[in-house]
């Protein structure tokens, strides 16, 4: 039974002992009194339960970056609450000059409004605090609109540059584009008009778990080491942010077990082959795109692929990007394109084209839960089970529910930023 069930059954309670004291007093007993004050205090605990959980979740929803979000409480059999949809990563582009300090500042504020939310929370989900009026299974959902903190490593991040769009149900459909042919062409009076065609075909999507637990931690530590919690948090948060870049690129496993397809996966997804450099091979997926009528709107590349662009030097030795003094990192775009780092994409690729073709489908809040009772280790084969309350240890679990959409793969390239190895 969840708090809100609680207090309505116990409000329920209270009016019907109110109504026999005034209707028929005389059959009102001792007991009943009694009942009246334990009720009434229960209520009172109840209400304070919800107002701290309410609470939690709004300095949680506080912390997650991106637009307007909605938040609730409940516990693990009841999730409820949904992110706002949509982020354009052209805006954000537009925006490059003045993103990176942008993002030190909203990570900070991350930090201070995370580890808030934690102590509102601690009497409600078991977290750290010297309050333990627990409740069992208990959780804090918050709006995930696919991106779950600012980086102050990156100035982009992958989720931040595709859209995103909740959806109410595990499974469904949307249409892919497969085909472009246009056919318009000047026609005389009285002849038949040409017939353009554009192929569209249903796509299934199943929606995945993205989750991770932390290994168990003292609550001791907790109390002695003031930002141990914070840091925690944020890591399990940054994890979560990085799976989620690995599911766009490379897709997963969905909750159904069927296979979820991503962009380097994905039928349709053209590849274009090193010429040159990696420069020259980017500029050349880029003409491939504006051949087929698609404006690019980012490049994800691998951290350590873009350090060999903005070391790229001509043939005296100066730098391709940016001043010949390298007193300041040139700007993260090419061919005025902007460019999205992230460790998940396979160093010597890139993929290049209109990102806004990818839409990630998110299917519940992001999910903070801590476990102060029972642990279970090892493998599934081989478990083991320790117990948390008697050794006064908490293990914290952060998950999401997505899915992914990919409506047009002829507006995507993948580039070999490398050359090939000839064969011997």
């Amino acid at each position: 039974m969840t708090p809100a069930q609680r207090l309505a059954a116990l409000k329920a309670e209270a009016a019907t002992l109110r109504t026999k004291a005034l209707d028929k007093p005389l059959e009102f007993t001792a007991a009943d009194g009694t009942r009246v004050d334990v009720v009434l205090r229960e209520i009172n605990e109840v209400e304070g339960m919800i107002q701290r959980s309410t609470s939690a979740a709004n300095a949680l929803n506080a912390a997650v970056s991106g637009g307007s979000t909605q938040s609730s409480t409940h516990n693990d059999d009841n999730p409820a609450g949904v992110g706002d949809g949509g982020s354009s990563f052209r805006a954000t582009a537009r925006k490059a000059a003045g993103a990176r300090s942008g993002h030190y500042e909203r990570a900070e504020a991350f930090a201070g409004e995370m580890r808030k939310a934690l102590d509102l929370a601690a009497s409600t989900v078991g977290g750290p605090a010297v309050n333990k009026q627990l409740v069992p299974n208990g959780a804090i959902s918050v709006g995930f609109d696919g991106r779950a903190i600012a980086d102050p490593k990156a100035e982009y991040s992958l989720p931040n540059a595709v859209n995103t769009r909740p959806v109410d149900a595990p499974k469904g459909s949307y249409l892919r584009q497969t085909l472009r042919e246009k056919n318009a062409a000047t026609v005389p009076a009285g002849s038949l008009k040409p017939i353009s065609r554009y192929g569209l075909e249903p796509v299934d999507y199943s929606i995945a778990t993205i989750a991770h637990l932390a290994e168990p931690i003292a609550v001791q530590h907790l109390s002695d080491y003031g930002s141990l919690d914070e840091f925690l948090v944020s890591e399990l948060t940054y994890g979560i942010e990085s799976a989620v870049s690995a599911f766009i690129l490379n897709g997963g496993t969905a909750e159904d077990g069927s296979p979820v397809s991503g962009i380097m996966n994905t039928a349709g997804v053209l590849q274009t082959a090193y010429s040159v450099s990696a420069m020259q091979t980017v500029r050349r997926a880029l003409g491939d795109l504006e051949a087929n009528g698609t404006t690019a709107t980012g490049i994800v590349m691998n951290p350590t692929d873009w350090m060999d662009v903005e070391l790229s030097t001509d043939a005296d030795g100066r730098f391709l990007l940016g001043p010949n003094q390298p007193t300041a990192a040139p700007a993260r775009t090419l061919w005025n394109t902007p460019v999205t780092l992230t460790n998940d994409m396979p160093a010597g690729q890139a993929v290049i084209g209109d990102l806004s073709v990818v839409t990630l489908l998110t299917r519940s809040s992001a999910l903070l839960a801590w476990n102060p009772y029972v642990g279970i280790g090892g493998t599934e084969a081989a478990p083991t089970t320790v117990d948390y309350f008697r050794r006064n240890l908490v293990q914290a679990r952060l998950e999401v529910r997505l899915g992914l959409e990919l409506t047009s793969p002829k507006s995507l390239r993948v580039a070999d930023l490398t050359a090939p190895v000839p064969v011997a």
